[in-house]
């Protein structure tokens, strides 16, 4: 009886230890994710994404350190997510400012994540990034953001995806032939807000995604935007702007071109192409022929796709596209569309894609699941203020995701996702190649 009640007692110790281990544990996670304090002058709402509104930034929680700073600007950011309720934010300082121990630069973003229940899609595209050949990955940081004395959730805070010397350091000169960094939109409405066509952004004539032949059918040429981020053209006077935008046509016409004599290597950067194709279709990301498509190429260097951007519409999430763990979809791109009928590109393709699965896939859901752990407390105190599902306006997720209410689920779909694709793709790739697979692209899990 002694010896049972002793057994009891150990029990009933080890019990509450764990539970207090658990409860440390927890609190410890927690106090991990920093705390941006942020007041606008006079408190003022943000309500533009044109106007900054001049405020004041402090962080703290951050492991010991904190930072102030007084001046400062913030406004809002992006396209459909400005819609929500949860809003994205541009920071801007007046000087190159590390935060969080980032790399310093003027320009930062509060990515919202509001229509992803993971809140890692962004995380988990640009984690996988820093193993790639990309011209420049994005560091990220999660942080609890507080607007005004208002808390406002979990954010993912990044880097603006803009030429920086401490960042994506590449040439701005006037030089014809010098660096740019340049964006794809497919949209008229949108490029055209950037400003005036042959300055700020220019049109081509583009293979067509349908062209699955690659006959070169004019009937099979779609039109599309390229907006020039940089370099700012309108610093420069008029015979430089149309040197350089014409230099920018001829490029683009002439790499298209030597897809068809095998001469494409002259022009691009091959394993960059690659990676960069590779990431972007594991994780089906639906704007890879759209929008938030960057292409970069420094002076004397050849051009690179990249750095990668815009990921919360992608594995699984998005109701709007076929959103299943099967079929190809980077060929929506028309740059990808044509590079992967060249039979050279798509050997190398099909060996990299093989190389980047057996490298670095593990590590990948082995960080998603460390940080899921990390942001779990934050994570759900972030739904607590906005809600698990989205009751207004445009909601993209599909019904697998509308039907889990918790953040663990959530990140167990993400994960089962990634799993489930990276097996057909490997699958599809290797026995059947890229264009032999005649399937169709899979709207569902079903």
């Amino acid at each position: 009886m002694k010896k049972l009640l002793n057994l009891i007692v150990l029990t009933f110790i080890i019990v509450i230890l764990s539970s207090c281990s658990k409860q440390e544990t927890n609190n410890k996670m927690n106090e991990s994710i920093p705390n941006l304090i942020i007041h606008t002058k006079n408190g003022n709402d943000i309500t533009s994404k044109e106007n900054y509104l001049d405020a004041d930034l402090r962080v703290e929680n951050a492991n010991g350190f904190s930072l102030t700073i007084d001046n400062m600007r913030i406004r809002g950011r992006g396209n459909s997510t400005w819609g929500y309720p949860k809003k994205p934010y541009r920071l801007k300082f007046d000087k190159d400012i590390s935060l969080l121990g980032m790399k310093p630069a003027t320009d930062y973003v509060l990515l919202a994540e509001h229509n992803d229940k993971s809140l890692m899609r962004n995380y988990a595209a640009h984690y996988l990034s820093s193993y790639l050949k990309l011209p420049h990955s994005l560091e990220t940081n999660y942080v609890n953001v507080y607007l005004n004395g208002n808390y406002k959730g979990l954010y993912l805070l990044t880097e603006q995806v803009a030429v920086s010397k401490n960042r994506l350091n590449i040439d701005v000169s006037e030089d014809i032939d010098g660096g740019f960094l340049i964006e794809l939109e497919r949209e008229f409405e949108r490029a055209n807000s950037e400003g005036i066509e042959n300055r700020d952004w220019f049109r081509m004539q583009n293979p067509n995604p349908n062209d699955r032949n690659n006959e070169g059918d004019p009937t099979l040429y779609q039109e599309l935007y390229y907006v020039v981020k940089s370099p700012k053209l309108k610093e420069y006077d008029e015979v430089v702007q149309l040197n350089k935008i014409n230099y920018y046509k001829n490029y683009f016409k002439d790499f298209e071109d030597s897809v068809k004599t095998n001469k494409y290597s002259d022009y691009i950067d091959v394993d960059n192409f690659i990676d960069y194709f590779i990431l972007t279709e594991l994780f089906k990301q639906v704007d890879i022929g759209y929008s938030s498509v960057f292409i970069t190429k420094d002076k004397n260097e050849k051009m690179q796709m990249g750095p990668i951007w815009d990921f919360d519409i992608s594995s699984g999430n998005g109701n709007y596209y076929a959103y299943g763990p099967k079929g190809f979809w980077a060929d929506y791109n028309p740059w990808f569309g044509i590079l992967i009928k060249n039979k050279g590109f798509e050997i190398k393709y099909i060996e990299r894609f093989n190389e980047v699965i057996d490298l670095y896939f593990e590590k990948l859901i082995n960080e998603l699941m460390d940080t899921r752990e990390i942001i779990q407390t934050a994570a759900n105190r972030n739904f607590d203020k906005w809600g698990m599902h989205l009751d207004d306006g445009f909601n993209p997720n599909p019904i697998e995701m509308l039907s889990i209410n918790n953040h663990k689920e959530q990140t167990d779909y993400l994960i089962n996702y990634l799993i489930a694709r990276k097996d057909w793709l490997l699958e599809t790739l290797n026995n059947d190649g890229y264009f032999g697979y005649l399937g169709e692209n899979d709207e569902g899990w079903s």
